[in-house]
Formats: structure tokens, C-alpha cells, sequence
């Protein structure tokens, strides 16, 4: 994940249904944009990522995240 594009740390991820959620380490701005690197395992493919048919998911770079941060109101 970058923030920025500064590294972040990974904190959490939970998968239901096809929305992955990234929990990261740090805190992100609702501002700011965010992306998402991917590598596909290819030691056990159907470990990784999986289409709704139960493709295998292919390795990917620096694609735009949705940014669902909530603004920080006082």
C-alpha cells in the first residue's frame, strides 16, 4: 500500500465477498490518495485472490484504492 506515495504497513485485511478491506498501520487522511500493489503466490495460486468463478487473481501495481477514510470532524 502506498499513502502518498510513502509506504504503509499493513495492520489488517478482511475479504467479504469481492470488497477487500486494508487496515493500515498508520493513519490515512481522507484526502489522501491511496494505492495497492498485488502479487499473485505461485507456489498455490488458489491461495491468493479469486474471481467469483475461482480464477486466480493476477499480480498487479500502483492501482488507485477507494479511500473510505471518515473526515475527522472537532
Amino acid at each position: 500500500m502506498t499513502v502518498e506515495g510513502d509506504r504503509r504497513g499493513v495492520d489488517a485485511v478482511a475479504v467479504s465477498g469481492s470488497v477487500v478491506t486494508v487496515t493500515l498501520v498508520t493513519a490515512v487522511f481522507s484526502s489522501d490518495a491511496v494505492t495497492v500493489d498485488y502479487t499473485a503466490p505461485t507456489d498455490e495460486p488458489a491461495a491468493g485472490l479469486q474471481d467469483a468463478a475461482g480464477n486466480a487473481a493476477t499480480s498487479f501495481s500502483g492501482q488507485n484504492a477507494s479511500n473510505n477514510t471518515r473526515r475527522q470532524t472537532s
